[in-house]
């Protein structure tokens, strides 16, 4: 489950509205040789033509804004959800553990 809204709570400091969306990233490393290149294979993997088809066919939300409409049938009830969202939550809310 990479997303999804927890209800609201009587008293809670947030609406449903505030949200911790899943997701992954692509990063170059800062000394990398090749950071042209990985950047042209991130951008052909996050957006246009390939981007939709990923939603086609791994049933995931679409990375490009340009493929809003592009949402799989699996995923439209939980699209209204994540349009409203006006607040995110940091990854895993806070809660990771860090070594002191």
């Amino acid at each position: 489950m990479g997303y999804f809204n927890y209800p609201a709570v009587s008293g809670g400091t947030n609406d449903a509205t505030a949200n911790n969306i899943a997701n992954q990233v692509f990063a170059i490393n800062k000394d990398s040789k090749k950071a042209e290149q990985a950047f042209e294979l991130i951008t052909y993997i996050a957006a246009g033509d390939f981007d939709k088809k990923m939603t086609e066919e791994a049933l995931c939300i679409p990375a490009d804004k340009a493929n809003a409409d592009a949402w799989p049938t699996e995923l439209q009830e939980v699209k209204p959800g994540f349009d409203a969202t006006t607040t995110f939550y940091d990854w895993a809310v806070g809660v990771e553990i860090t070594e002191t």
